[in-house]
């Protein structure tokens, strides 16, 4: 390394980048999608009488309808990822796209092809979603412990996972993108456990509603005045108020799984959603004032619907569902349907300790200990969990309610979402009406059990497309049909304002730098972008059309590096989750991510900006780097910019990997000052041998006394690495 020179240019630059032909700004006009939907594609399980998958069903043993209507079946494979293998049964047609985007593995009939773990994502996944608001804080716990327990006898992972969490103010928080790396599981399952719930469930709730009774009664007031107090009152508008936003939140959840390839397994753990106008609390008061105030003989379950519904009164009935609750949980089963989610419930609250409420709960009135034991508010109890049953059923999933050994449940999850056959068959027309189309699977041989899911909303493309994007930015872990990086700068605009500069470009493989033909396939993408302030606000948007960011040699045809694309965003002083997704307007793919963006509060104070490393060739365009690894014929350049300086200068170093040695010195540069007072420089590096370095670049303002330092690593590659 040392017998080679590294040559050192420099460069003042006002604009060397910024005045660069901005092919990635922007027209705001969108493309027309033209995705049909060649063929929907039915994931089956079938289990014999012990719960265990059948593997030896004939593409014949299948009946497939679609609203009633049988439908011939076109191809039939077993899926068994666990076994890493998809074996073809039948193919009555050459193989086309899926609804849902996935392929059917060509293979001769009854062959396994091997599944390499990388593609696993095409045919399923598993994503956790931890529901604090409808978990106390012991069973919560209670349920990480069993889950923690189960990665650590896990060696690997033969599906993705994704974790999630929705909090105790009812904020979706990602917790571990889909991969399959069993530590990022085990961290968020760790997180789950560390996180603070003070909510202490029904438990709570029954027990002031209890003491409330005996206070009231005590005092010699009504007891009937507890049903209009505010307490009892603000506890079910909570209730209602907290299930329509858990269906609103599920339902944008499995949205976003729409644009995945293959099966999801949702696992949603919650031990209860109230779904009918009122709860156990209220069912508790009518049941005591039944006993109280009726005469002999009247049946108490007259007496609690005549006093939850007296002419003219407001008050809600703990055994009548509330319709606005029962639309959100129709819309989220539509839309796990439709985006081949099924639904597994977990709850983690035991049947006996829900059925041995009155003991545990501490009542010393005798009367009321009876009560929580009466009929009425054990109905009201186990319909708490009617929506978990349901939600499992209508989507082709499970549900594991007030389950003792939740290992167990978890490990079934797994091998339920890992072995299955796909069917998949022509609809007919016309397509994209916007109905709902049911689906059922029969098959011939008696005694076994069928799940599915139950149909799919056919949408037209261009709404498929648009609830995909706007899914995938309101859940962006949650999709990786395109792989991309983006990162976050912070700098100032040409008219001196602080701006964030967005650079996105699709994932390279880190050890290698790849060509991308611009002759064999375009490179546009659409770029779509929301900052979400921390109250979970929408600030702003942006929707675009975008270009490369690249230029190529005359003659030359291929671009040696991914497409890169900018954005300058000027946002207000605040902490942002910036969601960005980027769409693939030829075959419709999307990915998305996100990064956490700060801007300062606006201030007269010298500062800089976040160093930027792009990297040029030739005459081409400088590109900023997402990743640092460069060819070792390419230029490297620093960027950085000083607000409120006088006179700044550039320096800097080049040192081992291990920042133990310092390999060349980047000579001092002063800084050049535009028209509004912006200080803008960088250094041009050429020559660097192959090999792993530190740069480390300091700016120094002598006339204020101000200095700062950043750096960056880098990796140099040979020539010859470029593909």
């Amino acid at each position: 390394m040392t017998q080679r020179r590294i040559s050192l240019a420099v460069v003042t630059l006002l604009a060397v980048f910024w005045q660069v032909p901005m092919a990635a700004r922007a027209t705001q006009q969108l493309p027309v999608f033209g995705a049909t939907v060649a063929r929907v594609r039915v994931d089956v399980i079938v289990t014999d009488d012990d719960g265990r998958f059948v593997l030896d069903l004939r593409p014949e043993d299948f009946v497939l309808y679609e609203d009633e209507i049988e439908q011939q079946i076109l191809t039939v494979q077993v899926v068994d990822l666990q076994g890493g293998s998809v074996a073809t049964l039948a193919d009555a047609e050459a193989a086309g796209d899926l609804d849902g985007g996935a392929a059917e593995v060509p293979a001769p009939e009854g062959a396994a092809t091997p599944v390499a773990p990388s593609m696993t994502s095409e045919f399923g996944a598993i994503i956790y979603l931890v529901d604090f608001p409808g978990l106390d804080r012991r069973h919560k716990d209670r349920f990480a412990q069993a889950w923690l327990e189960q990665i650590d006898q896990t060696e690997s992972l033969s599906t993705p996972r994704a974790v999630y969490m929705i909090d105790e103010v009812g904020t979706l928080r990602e917790l571990a993108p889909l991969s399959r790396d069993i530590r990022r599981l085990r961290q968020a399952a760790a997180e789950v456990k560390a996180a603070p719930l003070t909510r202490f469930g029904i438990q709570a709730e029954l027990s002031r509603t209890a003491d409330n009774l005996m206070a009231l009664d005590r005092s010699g007031m009504a007891v009937y005045d507890l049903v209009t107090t505010n307490e009892l009152t603000a506890i079910e508008a909570e209730s209602r108020g907290r299930a329509m936003s858990t269906f609103d939140l599920l339902t944008q959840f499995c949205n976003a799984l729409s644009v995945r390839r293959g099966r999801t397994a949702l696992v949603w753990v919650s031990s209860e959603i109230q779904i009918t106008e009122a709860g156990p609390g209220r069912a508790l008061t009518a049941a005591y004032i039944d006993n109280k105030v009726l005469p002999p003989g009247d049946s108490p379950s007259t007496g609690v619907q005549e006093t939850m519904r007296r002419p003219g009164s407001e008050h809600y009935s703990y055994m009548a569902a509330d319709t606005r609750v029962l639309e959100r949980r129709r819309r989220l089963h539509d839309a796990a349907n439709s985006a081949n989610v099924s639904i597994y419930t977990v709850d983690p609250l035991p049947l006996r300790e829900l059925r041995q409420i009155a003991i545990d709960t501490t009542v010393q009135d005798p009367t009321v200990r009876d009560l929580l034991d009466s009929s009425a508010v054990q109905s009201s109890l186990e319909g708490l969990k009617d929506a978990l049953y349901e939600a499992a059923v209508e989507t082709g999933g499970q549900a594991y309610i007030g389950v003792t050994q939740i290992g167990r449940a978890l490990t079934s999850i797994d091998l339920d979402a890992s072995r299955f056959y796909l069917l998949s068959y022509a609809p007919p027309e016309p397509h994209g009406d916007g109905l709902f189309h049911s689906l059922s699977v029969e098959v011939r041989r008696p005694g076994l059990t069928v799940r599915a899911r139950r149909g799919y909303v056919d949408l037209s493309p261009e709404e498929r497309k648009s609830l995909a994007v706007d899914a995938a930015l309101a859940v962006p872990g949650a999709v990786s049909g395109l792989p991309f990086r983006a990162q976050a700068f912070n700098k100032w605009s040409s008219d001196g304002e602080p701006v964030v500069l967005l650079v996105v470009a699709p994932e390279e493989d880190p050890g290698e730098l790849r060509s991308f033909s611009t002759e064999a396939e375009s490179v546009s993408h659409v770029f779509h972008a929301v900052a979400v302030d921390d109250n979970g606000q929408v600030l702003d948007e942006v929707h675009q059309q975008m270009r490369p960011l690249a230029s190529k040699n005359a003659g030359e045809s291929s671009l040696e590096r991914a497409p890169v694309y900018i954005h300058e965003w000027p946002l207000p002083p605040g902490d942002y989750e910036v969601r960005i997704a980027l769409e693939d307007d030829l075959s419709g793919e999307i990915g998305a991510t996100h990064v956490q963006v700060e801007v300062p509060e606006a201030s007269n104070a010298w500062s800089t900006s976040d160093l930027l490393i792009m990297a040029t060739e030739s005459n081409k365009a400088p590109q900023p780097l997402l990743v640092p690894l460069v060819a070792e014929n390419e230029t490297v350049l620093t960027y950085v910019e000083v607000f409120g300086g006088k006179n700044p200068i550039l320096g800097g170093d080049i040192f081992t990997q291990d920042g133990g040695r310092r390999l060349a010195v980047l000579p001092d540069l002063p800084m050049g000052r535009d028209r509004v007072g912006i200080h803008r420089a960088a250094h041009r590096i050429r020559g660097m041998p192959p090999g792993d370095y530190i740069i480390r670049i300091h700016v120094v303002d002598p006339n204020l006394d101000e200095e700062a330092m950043l750096q960056t690593p880098l990796v140099v590659l040979p020539a010859s690495r470029r593909n």
